[in-house]
């Protein structure tokens, strides 16, 4: 899997292929083949051509077979940008699995439209420089700049925004991220939605100080508006 990702993303960046860099569960020791997904950055010293896009995307669709059942999870980055970090972060190309059909039905058409802004860089990236692994390429203290706290807790934050149904709907999830985000709070580091889970029990269970439970939520309610919480 990873040997076939690196031979097709120099077949389609060739030299301008600066590296490829991987996050998320893998990096975190939460990483199970049955369910997760593999997350992925690419990072280009200058944005392909269209024909040159299209080929990668045929290539990253012809690798279902070999990836893990959640499928892959990639962002195409330039240099520019993940050397002087902005919030949100542009991507000139993303493929997921939940993109996969519109891929098929049109490459051409998917490859033209996927590109702009997207806020949930801010963890990927913040990531990385913590516990990212090198697959190919530079180092990543040469090519990602530091993440401010601000930006990170933005981006994680925006996906706890969320409606009762959509809540109820997947609780474990929210509440995973809701004990990786305090966790943060307390240590500046990033978690698996394993230990989120685990932190997010302790403080129902009162082996965490409610007093600190108390002045995490106030100080995640500084980075919401309005009565979002």
């Amino acid at each position: 899997m990873f040997d076939h990702l690196k031979e097709i993303s120099s077949a389609c960046f060739k030299e301008h292929l600066v590296g490829i860099y991987i996050h998320g569960s893998y990096v975190l020791d939460d990483f199970h083949w049955d369910h997760s997904d593999l997350d992925v950055i690419i990072v280009v010293d200058q944005e392909p051509e269209l024909k040159y896009k299209q080929q990668f995307l045929e290539e990253l669709v012809m690798m279902e077979d070999i990836l893990p059942a959640g499928g892959i999870e990639l962002s195409l980055l330039l240099l520019a940008d993940t050397q002087h970090f902005c919030h949100p972060m542009p991507y000139v190309f993303h493929y997921s699995n939940m993109h996969a059909c519109r891929a098929r039905q049109d490459p051409q058409a998917y490859c033209s439209a996927m590109h702009g802004v997207d806020p949930d860089l801010a963890c990927h990236l913040r990531l990385i420089r913590q516990s990212g692994y090198v697959l190919f390429g530079r180092a990543i203290e040469e090519v990602f700049s530091e993440v401010p706290d601000s930006a990170y807790l933005d981006s994680v934050l925006q996906d706890l925004r969320v409606s009762d149904e959509q809540f109820l709907a997947d609780p474990a999830y929210y509440l995973a991220n809701i004990g990786r985000t305090l966790y943060f709070l307390v240590s500046g580091r990033i978690v698996s939605k394993k230990e989120g889970r685990a932190y997010a029990a302790k403080i129902a269970s009162g082996e965490e100080e409610l007093t600190l439970w108390h002045s995490l939520w106030q100080e995640m309610s500084k980075h919401l508006s309005g009565d979002m919480l």
